[in-house]
């Protein structure tokens, strides 16, 4: 990791939801040597589409796929498939992008973020469905989560570099009225606390101090009741 200057991570369950279509790019630092990487990982080579990819295990996951694209550049998918999106040029900007994501990027993310978040999407219903059935996910059981993810469209998390400044997180939903429900629910689940909760129309937004710890709690707490 001391040698990643920049990395960008794709997701999409539209073609398939379990594993999703999943395409992380990397940009080292410094020019790194992929096939000597996969030498000590026990990753093995195959050719598809004119690329040399390498196949190794990474934790849990049975497979990654491995492809250099550039003596900086390292892109890695779950199944190999999944390189049928990626050129083997890059292309500049985000307007090849969905325009629903591009709005949001340009007119949500904050503009001081070192790390950011978008997602947006009609059919979260849907797509965590085979999550909440199945044993082996950290959603197994939780039928609670489908009426809320019917209501949601997107989420929005801005991370400033400053670390005086607060994180932003950006929910929105389906219509007003669940804007407002949503709003309200926040309001009492971290009364008391250090989180700041507005918005209006259909959207709710958190302010939270910019520490790791106080992240992630509000994160595992805005999933822990489906309310």
């Amino acid at each position: 990791m001391k040698n990643v200057d920049q990395m960008v991570v794709g997701l999409g369950f539209e073609g398939h939801a379990l594993p999703p279509q999943l395409v992380i790019v990397v940009h080292a630092r410094q020019p790194f040597n992929l096939e000597a990487i996969a030498q000590r990982t026990k990753a093995h080579a195959k050719k598809k589409d004119g690329r040399i990819l390498y196949v190794g295990k990474a934790g849990a996951l049975p497979e990654v796929n491995w492809w250099q694209a550039a003596d900086r550049v390292l892109i890695a998918t779950i199944t190999a498939r999944d390189f049928e999106v990626v050129r083997a040029q890059p292309r500049s900007g985000i307007d090849h992008l969905r325009p629903g994501l591009v709005s949001l990027v340009r007119e949500r993310v904050a503009d001081d973020a070192c790390a950011w978040f978008v997602a947006t999407s009609d059919k979260w219903d849907q797509y965590i469905q085979p999550y909440i059935v199945l044993p082996f996910t950290a959603l197994q059981g939780r039928k609670d989560l489908i009426k809320p993810a019917e209501r949601l469209r997107s989420v929005v998390l801005s991370i400033p570099k400053d670390a005086e400044r607060p994180v932003d997180v950006q929910i929105s939903v389906k219509s007003t009225d669940a804007g407002s429900e949503l709003r309200a629910v926040l309001t009492d689940r971290f009364h008391g606390e250090p989180v700041e909760v507005n918005g209006q129309d259909e959207w709710a937004l958190l302010q939270i101090p910019n520490d790791p710890n106080r992240i992630g709690s509000v994160v595992r707490r805005l999933t822990a009741a489906g309310k």
